[in-house]
């Protein structure tokens, strides 16, 4: 069943790639497992996968598949980002170097130690955190010294845009019209709670599929945004990790 979703979710990802240059990229939950699960039933789109790498539309790694950092051991933790970033490399270009553990049930300490020697040079995290203590970004501290800029999803999670804006998780169909306001709310509540450097509106969940929608919404939301100083992009991981680096130095106090 879940194989099937994720073969269909992937259908639909490529069939708005290519027919809304607006809808820039996909970032494949920072691992690249599900896209060789995808293969195995689709190997004819290979070269399709391929060509949305090359042209940095999907973005694959670094992580083989995202782990449980409690159940395995530090070199597990280290062999799986080295296959996750040379399978990902195998595709035409570059492996994703965004730190992704949004949903892991806590971190080790070491974790910006090894990010830092994998060229990974900010982590993505919620579980293990706490918003009063971390709210948006900080610095992360492991017991070796090594520091690395982390930023925390909100309340609910990489949840919190989903139940925000798109609601998508009962029947009704999707409102724009609706989700434009939504949106509005949402961009201008995220730019009081971080208090320096980029906002980050991450669209991601559970199961979730994509909203074919979102260029428009992001169009729409974008008119009423203008007046609070806030442009909304669609981006990748990378890309926001490349504008977070220029504040790094202003967030909070590390966190070890």
């Amino acid at each position: 069943g879940f194989r099937m979703r994720l073969v269909s979710m992937l259908d639909e990802v490529f069939a708005t790639l290519d027919s809304d240059p607006a809808f820039t990229s996909f970032v494949m939950d920072s691992q690249v497992i599900p896209i060789f699960d995808y293969l195995e039933i689709k190997p004819e789109n290979r070269k399709l996968v391929e060509s949305y790498v090359r042209k940095g539309r999907l973005k694959l790694g670094p992580w083989y598949v995202l782990p449980d950092e409690w159940l395995v051991s530090g070199e597990s933790l280290v062999r799986n980002l080295q296959t996750g970033i040379e399978l990902a490399g195998e595709f035409g270009a570059p492996s994703s170097r965004a730190g992704f553990m949004c949903d892991m049930f806590g971190h080790v300490g070491q974790m910006p130690q090894i990010f830092d020697q994998m060229n990974i040079p900010v982590s993505f995290v919620w579980r293990g955190t706490l918003e009063k203590e971390s709210p948006g970004h900080f610095n992360w501290k492991a017991p070796d010294g090594t520091i690395t800029p982390a930023y925390r999803f909100g309340r609910t999670g990489y949840c919190t845009y989903a139940f925000a804006v798109r609601d998508p998780f009962g029947d009704d169909p999707f409102d724009l019209e609706k989700a434009v306001e939504s949106m509005v709310d949402f961009a201008v509540m995220q730019s009081r709670r971080i208090k320096t450097g980029p906002i980050l509106i991450f669209d991601g969940g559970d199961h979730l599929e994509i909203e074919p929608q979102t260029s428009v919404l992001i169009s729409r939301a974008n008119e009423q945004l203008e007046s609070h100083g806030i442009t909304v992009v669609h981006s990748t991981l990378d890309n926001y990790m490349t504008d977070l680096l220029k504040d790094a130095g202003t967030f909070r106090k590390p966190s070890s």
